[in-house]
């Protein structure tokens, strides 16, 4: 097995010209490189691989000058050169070293090449190098000739050309693999590719070199500790600036390296985590215990605080195998600021959180939030931890909303638990679930919908409540039963609900009085081949609180609503066409004027007109070109929208001018608005008006009312349901009109939605969030605008997902019911305002759609056509 080092040298380096030879101990950098290279049992033979342009002859002369075997090649394709070089020396595996590594480790870079050799028939590519734990300098890579045949054949880019290995990196069908430091070092800089890292480097060397010693990596970290000023002279240079120049100038998504750039064991644009060491108790650090403003609410602002104290708390923290210890350190200055602490409860699987943020020049600046984040994130990651929580003085008031912004939720209050200043304080506990785990187990529901779709067509009977309308493979499917405001999935997970059976409910799932009232009607019979008393009880209510129903036909739901006010309208006029806004169901003189016109006679499209709410002008435009044409004029008296400049009463007026019937579909306004529903709100009274959903509180109800000379073309039309008057849907109907009426049911679900929307749409403000919740109160939609590239539909699904983990089902639409109490809006709110924090940091941060864990929702058919211009 014949392993060959090759070392990659240049003289036109963009950062540092010429530095492969320049002196350090009086001899060229290159030469340390190769001769420590020469310590290591597992390679055999080392060879230089430079370019055959001239400014490169140098390099060529001083291999040539010290017996080192070099090759020449490609000064730009380096992968090229690689192969070339690997080829002539007959190489089973190549041991990638760059020119910029006068620290190479003999030992780290043999234990990689043994790692490799000892799997090599199960794995194609190791390194030390990423994710990174060893400084930057001590980077090898190994891998096969055959695999980096297979890199130089279909590397096509000029980054994966000039940096050998990335085309390995990108794809998967390389079998790749790491080896990792059990203390993460990636923060420290010991490469050459700048003046300063020269300069440190010579400082090294000057310290340790004593005339040809090979000292290792930890003779150079045992001399950082006795001179920590040595590691200030470079340590605010980013790791592998080279590579991230490359591909920034080809436009190359940075983020399937991101590996290559880490520094500590997470980091972000700001700042970055680190164990903590000895090293770390500083002057500083000890001030910084002993300040009564940053130590007013840590543990140990009782005691007195010394550099002995505080070396000896840091090696028993470090020591302590519960206890993860890490120094934060902000990458402006490359700072130590502040500490995190975690200690972890294996037996439960969790962990409790501490922060100290000491550098006070870094206060109220997000650091402490971001801190946490990350911590929280290692955590989760490394150690596949359940939850962690954290305990905030309530008085601790920037605390917890750093805790908040990094995702915590409040779970919990212990009343006058902490003694500050001599005062009894409340403390907060906070809770933070792993991302991974915080989803609702949904097993049956997907079982079931593996059979579903096999026997249902679309897998669902309403477009709706199918997976592709919420967070396919996040959310629940199938719903077993509800009670409240509250229901269960098949797999017994609890929501708060908000669809409300979309928008049925009004009262609440299994509402008492309702229940009652269909149990006892059950027990007399369902439906029968006579007429029921029912049916008059319920139309004598309605005929007097709805202002247009001097008369009432009952149907099944909405469509059959809408489909019979429009065929009673064409009757009355002795016209065809129809001018619509909004959405009416799914018959075919509706969905003939949508997308979804399949299977529709395309004769049909002439007789269905769209217009827009609040564009008076669209429908002045039908009516001019269609004179003496326009049966009915049919639309929602509002959804979304306020009417503006008397956008209705122009509605009416042009009806009546042109002879028009005016339909108002109330199906979703009705009764949310009062039993006079939204014409009566409005006080706007149509001709016609439909009624559904929420009538029944979830039974199949809906009616056609309106004036009795309209009304009465029902005689000459052919209107009839075998359904039509059945019994149960009637009495439940009785029992949600009467405890309407009896009750502050409407008063109750304005309330709680002005709370929800006001609440809401402030959270966003405060959080710079493109986002609001639109509409009336009893029925709201929440939006989301474009924001840095991220899509409305792609914020939303992120919504959707995290407050589903928290457990709110929301859905397309918020809508409330009775049930809906004042906790169940603050749990919801709560739950809102974390999802939000995380859709922001997901922004900030780029990383938006990585959180995604679903499948994107589909759009709405419903919301489209509300939005349909003319």
């Amino acid at each position: 097995m014949n392993v060959v080092a090759i070392v990659q040298a240049r003289m036109d380096s963009r950062r540092l010209p010429g530095k492969v030879l320049e002196l350090i101990e009086n001899k060229p950098l290159l030469w340390h490189i190769v001769t420590r290279l020469k310590a290591c049992r597992n390679i055999n033979r080392i060879i230089v691989a430079t370019s055959s342009d001239k400014s490169d002859d140098a390099i060529a002369d001083f291999c040539h000058n010290h017996g080192i075997p070099y090759f020449r090649g490609s000064k730009d394709n380096v992968l090229d050169r690689y192969y070339q070089a690997a080829q002539r020396e007959r190489a089973d595996v190549i041991v990638r070293i760059t020119g910029d590594s006068p620290l190479i480790d003999a030992q780290w870079t043999d234990a990689t090449i043994k790692y490799y050799l000892d799997k090599r028939d199960s794995i194609d590519y190791v390194t030390n190098a990423h994710p990174p734990t060893l400084p930057d300098g001590l980077d090898t890579e190994v891998f096969s000739f055959g695999t980096l045949e297979r890199t130089w054949r279909a590397a096509t880019t000029q980054y994966q050309k000039e940096h050998v290995t990335p085309f390995i990196v990108e794809h998967n069908e390389f079998r790749k693999n790491s080896i990792k430091n059990s203390t993460d070092l990636s923060h420290m800089r010991w490469c050459v590719d700048e003046p300063q890292d020269i300069q440190f480097v010579r400082a090294v060397y000057k310290e340790l070199y004593n005339g040809g010693s090979l000292f290792t990596m930890q003779s150079v970290l045992d001399l950082l500790q006795r001179k920590p000023e040595l590691e200030k002279i470079n340590n605010t240079i980013g790791r592998n600036d080279g590579l991230k120049k490359s591909l920034e100038e080809e436009q190359v998504d940075k983020t399937k390296f991101s590996a290559y750039f880490k520094k500590g064991l997470k980091e972000n644009e700001r700042m970055y985590i680190r164990q903590v060491t000895e090293r770390d108790a500083t002057e500083e650090y000890v001030a910084w215990l002993n300040d009564k403003e940053v130590s007013k609410y840590l543990e140990s602002r009782f005691q007195q605080h010394t550099m002995e104290s505080v070396k000896k708390y840091i090696t028993a923290s470090s020591d302590d195998k519960k206890t993860l210890f890490f120094a934060v350190i902000a990458k402006d200055k490359e700072k130590h600021i502040g500490n995190v602490k975690i200690v972890i409860d294996e037996h439960h699987n969790n962990a409790t959180l501490g922060i100290m943020l000491g550098d006070k020049n870094y206060w109220g600046k997000g650091y402490g939030s971001e801190a946490i984040a990350l911590a929280s994130e290692y955590v989760f990651e490394e150690k596949g931890l359940h939850k962690i929580h954290a305990y905030v003085a309530a008085i601790n008031k920037s605390s917890a909303k750093a805790f908040e912004k990094a995702g915590f939720a409040h779970e919990a209050t212990m009343k006058q638990n902490v003694l500050i200043d001599g005062i009894y304080y409340d403390t907060f506990i906070y809770g933070f679930v792993n991302p991974e785990e915080r989803f609702p187990i949904i097993t049956k529901s997907n079982e079931l919908w593996e059979r579903a779709i096999k026997i249902l067509p679309g897998g669902t009977q309403t477009a709706s409540k199918a997976p592709n309308q919420f967070v396919n493979r996040i959310y629940p499917k199938y719903i077993q039963r509800g009670n409240g405001s509250h229901v269960w999935d098949v797999d017994g997970n609890e929501y708060i609900d908000y669809p409300s059976s979309l928008g049925v409910n009004i009262l609440g799932h299994a509402y008492p009085r309702v229940v009652e009232a269909i149990e006892h009607q059950a027990r007399e019979g369902t439906i029968f081949s006579l007429m029921h008393p029912l049916e008059v009880e319920v139309a004598e209510i309605l005929t007097k609180e709805i202002p247009c129903a001097e008369k009432i036909r009952f149907v099944k739901n909405g469509s059959d609503a809408t489909s019979a006010a429009v065929r009673i309208a064409r009757a009355y006029t002795n016209r065809e066409k129809i001018a619509a806004c909004g959405y009416h169901g799914w018959q075919d003189w509706y969905v003939i004027s949508t997308e979804k016109k399949k299977g529709i006679p395309k004769v049909l499209e002439q007789y269905t007109l769209r217009f827009e709410y609040n564009n008076i002008d669209s429908l002045k435009k039908i009516f001019t070109d269609n004179q003496n044409q326009i049966a009915a004029v049919i639309l929602e008296a509002t959804v979304n929208q306020e009417p503006k400049n008397n956008f209705l009463e122009q509605v009416k007026a042009l009806a009546k001018e042109h002879g028009a019937v005016l339909i108002f579909d109330e199906i979703v306004t009705g009764f949310r608005f009062g039993l006079g529903g939204a014409q009566k709100y409005f006080n706007v009274i149509p001709d016609l008006a439909c009624f559904g959903k929420c009538i029944a509180n979830g039974l199949p109800l809906s009616l056609v009312c309106g004036k009795k000379e309209i009304m009465d073309e029902c005689d000459n039309i052919f209107l009839s349901l075998t359904y039509g008057g059945e019994a149960i849907s009637l009495a439940a109907a009785l029992a949600t009109l009467h405890e309407i009426k009896e009750k502050n049911v409407v008063e109750h679900i304005w309330h709680v939605g002005k709370k929800f929307k006001e609440s809401y749409n402030k959270i966003t403000q405060e959080l710079g969030i493109q986002s609001e919740s639109i509409g009336y109160p009893p029925r709201q939609n929440i939006i989301f605008k474009e924001e840095k590239g991220f899509t409305p539909n792609e914020l939303y699904t992120l919504f959707l997902q995290e407050t589903i983990a928290r457990g709110i089902l929301i859905g397309n639409v918020v809508v409330f019911t009775y049930s809906h109490s004042e906790q169940d809006v603050e749990k919801t709110l709560d739950a809102c305002k974390s999802a939000l924090q995380y859709i922001r940091d997901g922004i900030d941060k780029g990383d938006l759609r990585k959180r995604i864990k679903g499948d994107i929702k589909g759009e709405v058919f419903r919301q489209k056509q509300d939005e349909k211009k003319a």
